[in-house]
């Protein structure tokens, strides 16, 4: 997730903006730059789960939110996936649902 997290960063680098959507197992490429920031996105080690990726890429693409679920519940940062919509990771200090792991935009 750190490396997908630095890709992106990469991209705000280059564009001022993050990429709308990912597409795991396929090349990252910024959305202005011509230029490919990694290729082919992992996808979440955990069987039959995916990576959720959410960004405000309709409204400035200056925020996205990307989480896992993790194995051991209760052990993340976040209380769900971030899949509200707007890019924005829902944070949560109670770590008695924390069943998810998330980063978000850096800038």
């Amino acid at each position: 997730m750190k490396a997908i997290q630095r890709a992106l960063e990469q991209c705000y680098s280059l564009d001022t903006a993050y990429p709308d959507s990912l597409s795991f197992g396929a090349n990252l490429d910024c959305a202005t730059a011509t230029e490919t920031v990694m290729s082919s996105v992992p996808d979440d080690p955990k069987p039959g789960e995916d990576y959720v990726y959410t960004s405000d890429g309709a409204i400035s693409k200056t925020e996205y939110c990307l989480c896992a679920a993790l194995e051991n519940l209760g052990r993340g940062n976040a209380d769900n996936d971030g899949s509200g919509g707007g890019g924005v990771c829902n944070w949560d200090t109670d770590e008695t649902d924390n069943n998810y792991f998330c980063v978000s935009n850096q800038q």
